[in-house]
């Protein structure tokens, strides 16, 4: 866990009631000031000067604790979802507590530039014709409570602090949930008429057949080489390739596929062995970059604990561009816990919150910047 006195208190979200050593009730609140970076600043602002209202909250101390644990959940290297805010360049922060959905424009019809010697010169061929498509924000959660009577003395029992440990269960369940509709979808939220989409539900119409049969388990059945399923996926970007989708790309798989990756592609004249995994992401010398463009192989644990992408029981893989144009990480709440009802003088009621989702963008023709592997001949 983070050392929670080098945890700067959270404050951009506001409204979250805790006590200091004054034995006064505060709210954290934007000034309607920026500081040198362009960035709100926020004071805290008395609520109450009654001793019960401030045994009631959370201390000071106590929040720092709280956004150690969560903010440790938030960048645990094994999540999908933090894997997604690690891609540079797809990934656009905003503030979601101001926003429900996110707008993009695409080209609507086929245009080209052209020369002239007067810029008056008017020509409708040239004319930029755009729509509108978007997506929803939405956001995961899970409340927790905190008791003044029951806590103190929980946690003196027990030798840690059991709000902060409230609050880690909470974070670890909007993380699980988040990943997995990252991975899933969002069983086609839709909202001001458009919808939300994990990596498994996107209605792509870019599709290539893996190698073996469904008796045998595709991808997953020992028949099935190394070489094969290098095919496979060089089949995947080619169809990128022609539908003029640029890279680079990502490769999407389980986790259990794993050990396929490592299976031996090629052995050199002199006894050395590249594995599938090598030649997938190799690159002929410094100067030459990777002949698939695939710069990141993403194994998902998520996609073994649920079947889907249309291929349970065999092989399941994605090929993704990571080009802006075709796929971005929309940023737009990091995981926090936030208070949302005192409920009452002895219980107050907190919630834990993260709002990630990936943007699959489509072009005039419909066609997505994502490639499925779908399931072999009968």
């Amino acid at each position: 866990m983070s050392n929670p006195n080098n945890v700067t208190l959270n404050r951009d979200l506001g409204f979250r009631y805790f006590s200091k050593e004054d034995g006064n009730l505060y709210v954290t609140v934007p000034t309607g000031q920026f500081d040198s970076d362009g960035k709100p600043t926020y004071e805290d602002r008395v609520v109450s000067m009654s001793g019960l209202d401030a045994q009631s909250a959370l201390t000071l101390q106590e929040y720092k604790l709280v956004d150690s644990v969560v903010n440790d959940e938030r960048n645990n290297p094994n999540r999908f979802t933090a894997w997604l805010r690690g891609l540079k360049g797809c990934v656009e922060t905003f503030d979601g507590m101001n926003h429900k959905t996110y707008w993009y424009n695409t080209l609507t019809g086929q245009t080209s530039s052209r020369a002239t010697m007067d810029l008056e010169d008017d020509s409708p061929a040239t004319t930029v014709s755009i729509s509108e498509d978007g997506v929803p924000l939405p956001l995961e959660f899970a409340d927790w409570l905190s008791n003044i009577r029951r806590d103190p003395s929980a946690s003196t029992a027990a030798g840690y602090n059991v709000s902060a440990e409230k609050a880690r269960f909470a974070a670890e369940a909007v993380a699980t949930g988040l990943d997995l509709r990252n991975v899933n979808g969002w069983g086609g939220l839709t909202y001001k008429g458009v919808t939300v989409r994990g990596f498994r539900d996107v209605p792509t119409t870019l599709t290539v057949k893996q190698a073996g049969t469904v008796q045998t388990g595709g991808w997953l059945s020992s028949d099935v080489t190394a070489k094969q399923i290098y095919a496979d996926i060089l089949s995947m970007v080619t169809l990128l390739n022609q539908n003029k989708v640029a890279g680079p790309y990502a490769l999407i798989l389980p986790e259990s596929f794993r050990f396929r990756l490592a299976e031996t592609f090629s052995t050199s004249l002199n006894g050395d062995e590249k594995s599938l995994w090598m030649k997938l992401l190799e690159k002929p010398n410094a100067d030459i970059p990777n002949v698939l463009d695939i710069t990141q192989v993403k194994l998902v644990p998520e996609m073994d604990q649920t079947n889907g992408g249309g291929t349970p029981n065999v092989g399941e893989a994605y090929v993704t561009s990571l080009n802006p144009k075709w796929f971005r990480v929309l940023n737009y709440l990091p995981m926090q816990s936030f208070t949302i009802d005192l409920k009452g003088m002895i219980s107050t009621k907190h919630r834990v919150a993260e709002g990630v989702c990936p943007l699959f963008k489509k072009n005039s023709s419909g066609v997505y910047g994502i490639v499925k592997l779908t399931a072999p001949a009968e």
